[in-house]
């Protein structure tokens, strides 16, 4: 299988599962994964996820997409763990093109949700405003 395939794969199946939230949790998610992969390439790798995480104890879109990348991440073989703390010691631990390889990976799955969270949710993106 194709690596083109095989994130699109991976995203659509965590992607359809968002499809059971109700309707604004859904556009909420969308709307994030719009604006994640301009979060990483500002931020990193290491800072996205931790970033991540801190939103998510509040906003439930976070920690969906969060628990996302980490378990797509885990079955693409490129970290140890999918749970939040074994899988940020192991980014923290990898020699850096083994980190620049992880980063490209997961700028790939990135775009891979925001393409396909485009397609399969319904409805209008919230804006960063009307998260609040």
């Amino acid at each position: 299988m194709l690596r083109g395939q095989k994130y699109s794969d991976l995203v659509f199946k965590e992607v359809e599962a968002v499809l059971a939230l109700d309707e604004k949790p859904r556009t909420k998610y969308k709307s994030l994964c719009k604006r994640a992969g301009g979060i990483f390439r500002t931020v990193g790798l290491l800072q996205f996820m931790t970033f991540i995480d801190a939103k998510g104890r509040k906003e439930k879109q976070y920690a969906t997409l969060g628990e996302q990348l980490r378990r797509e991440l885990y079955a693409l073989n490129l970290v140890n763990n999918s749970e939040l703390e074994p899988f940020l010691e192991d980014l923290r631990k990898v020699q850096l093109p083994e980190y620049m390889h992880i980063s490209r990976c997961m700028l790939d799955l990135l775009q891979w949700h925001k393409r396909i969270s485009e397609i399969m949710i319904a409805g209008e993106s919230v804006t960063h405003d009307d998260e609040e």
